[in-house]
């Protein structure tokens, strides 16, 4: 996933077993010594537990793999993915997975240095490239995303990951009306995706078709009911459109009355509302005088903007 990333409220427009002992090593992938990956390979564990991890098929490795990472433990992902690699080498979504663990860690050049290695193996794989594509645009290089990720397109026309990697690429380089198909067909092959629908209201609120983003906002939640992300966007859609009553009731459901007002001031500060937004952020302070440090703050920033924009 991807899930798309929430944008902050003053820049709105705008993804099981506990190893311990001695010492066991994976075979390097070709490659691997050059990257600095073999010492990836060394981690402390029992000769019962080496002899488990060599008797397990791929798919449980990558299952362990995927938990492990899910839960933080970065160093016991790394061992079941180098473990999938020795038993196949080309195992694209191992490489992917690797990097991504690479990634968590900030050390996002040896992750791009992962996903290069990997489509040695595997230079069309699509899961590799769609990977590429989402990291080169963490690192903010769009248009390289954007190449890796029209190639994993055109591998994949129908994997509804690639796509919506795509169509977040096509947004944030401000080109709408290419993202905007690319989710609709996400939504198309899985109408029960939420994240599509979330992402697909965010390209209208870049669109400032505001009234027609709410909708999707309402089945996001509908599909993922405790997501606060997907309550805050629907709450700034609420606030662009003009219905401040929703906005605050939405936004009082992800945060507390000061924040609701707060986040209610920005959106106005985005659109040049100065005296919404004013009002807004005095609203914050009545709530909750504690808060008043973030409301002065932006209340002050104000003054600036108005005076610039006079």
């Amino acid at each position: 996933m991807i899930r798309r990333q929430n944008l902050p409220f003053c820049r709105l427009l705008l993804s099981f077993f506990l190893l311990a002992g001695c010492t066991t090593t994976v075979k390097n992938h070709p490659g691997m010594e050059a990257m600095g990956l073999s010492a990836l390979s060394d981690t402390n564990l029992s000769q019962r537990e080496k002899s488990g991890m060599e008797k397990q098929p791929v798919e449980n490795l990558l299952a362990l793999a995927a938990s492990h990472l899910e839960q933080g433990n970065i160093p016991l992902a790394k061992i079941h993915y180098l473990s999938a690699l020795k038993k196949q080498p080309d195992l694209a979504i191992a490489w992917a997975g690797l990097a991504r663990a690479f990634e968590i860690e900030g050390k996002q050049d040896q992750a791009v240095k992962v996903l290069e290695t990997g489509r040695k193996s595997s230079p069309d794989s699509a899961v590799l490239l769609a990977a590429l594509g989402r990291l080169e645009r963490n690192r903010g290089n769009l248009e390289a995303s954007l190449a890796s990720l029209e190639k994993a397109a055109a591998l994949a026309e129908n994997n509804s990951d690639v796509l919506e990697e795509l169509a977040i690429t096509h947004d944030l380089l401000g080109r709408m009306e290419n993202a905007e198909p690319l989710y609709r067909k996400v939504i198309e092959l899985e109408p029960r995706r939420a994240s599509a629908h979330n992402n697909l209201g965010l390209n209208y609120i870049l669109q400032k078709r505001y009234g027609e983003a709410i909708p999707l906002f309402l089945q996001a939640l509908r599909l993922d009911n405790m997501n606060k992300r997907y309550l805050n966007n629907l709450a700034s859609a609420y606030a662009l459109n003009g219905d401040e009553r929703r906005a605050l009731a939405a936004f009082g459901l992800a945060t507390d009355r000061a924040a609701a007002y707060n986040n209610l001031g920005c959106i106005y500060m985005s659109e040049q509302k100065w005296d919404q937004a004013e009002n807004a952020f005095k609203n914050a302070l009545d709530a909750k005088p504690s808060f008043y440090l973030k409301a002065h703050e932006n209340l002050e920033q104000i003054k600036k903007m108005r005076a610039l924009s006079d």
